[in-house]
């Protein structure tokens, strides 16, 4: 009877695990460090700190803008309250707190499709999206994968989810599209032939044209009124 015990225990638990899907969940948060509005936060919503507030961190826990519903946690004691019925003036307040976003979404494409829209409406956001689906199609061949990431002046940083494993592999990036000319600048070999001009590269190269060069024969004029006597 233990050993039947134990495997049904094993089999709930697994069942349970099935049943329950983890993955990471992006709020927006706004924190308060100015002493008054602190305590205006405080007092409207009656909330009973514990020693000092330094700080207070407002989660827009509903993504529909900050409001009632949303979670306040208090620091350093971080204590967690739920905000209630938000009333004048502190409504207003909360209301104009913007989230410095900038997102894009386009229907499900190739890098090179995308690197061609950044470059015909100058979108450097639409130019990030084209390289970071060129990553994804070099180092995963997978359908469906999420993710977030963060630079800062001291590390960079990227997070996964809800991807498949196995569909990730290493392997040389491969030249190709306008991707490559965004931030270095290839030598180009240019070939003559009749009146076709062909380049070592494929489609969508950029010349750039830094300098010209101009050869200039300075005759004196002597020399040339002796030359055009000896011709006649």
């Amino acid at each position: 009877m233990k050993f039947s015990a134990f495997l049904l225990l094993v089999f709930c638990t697994a069942a349970l695990a099935q049943e329950v899907r983890v993955r990471p969940t992006m709020a927006y948060s706004a924190t308060i460090t100015d002493p008054a509005l602190i305590r205006q936060v405080l007092q409207q919503q009656s909330i009973p700190a514990e020693g000092r507030t330094d700080s207070v961190e407002i989660i827009d826990a509903m993504a529909n803008g900050f409001g009632e519903n949303d979670q306040v946690v208090l620091y350093p004691s971080k204590q967690v309250f739920s905000l209630m019925t938000v009333e004048e003036p502190l409504k207003t307040i909360m209301q104009n707190w913007n989230y410095n976003l900038a997102q894009r979404t386009t229907p499900y494409t190739k890098s090179s499709e995308l690197i061609q829209q950044a470059h015909s409406e100058k979108s450097p956001f639409a130019g990030l999206l084209s390289f970071i689906v060129r990553g994804l199609e070099t180092y995963y061949g997978g359908s469906v994968i999420e993710g977030t990431f963060r630079r800062d002046q001291n590390s960079s940083y990227i997070a996964l989810w809800n991807f498949s494993p196995d569909s990730f592999k290493y392997q040389e990036m491969k030249s190709g599209g306008l991707s490559d000319t965004l931030h270095y600048y290839d030598l180009l070999q240019i070939v003559k032939q009749d009146t076709t001009i062909l380049a070592d590269s494929t489609l969508y190269d950029v010349i750039y044209v830094y300098k010209t060069y101009h050869d200039t024969v300075y005759v004196p004029v002597d020399t040339l009124g002796a030359a055009t006597r000896n011709l006649h």
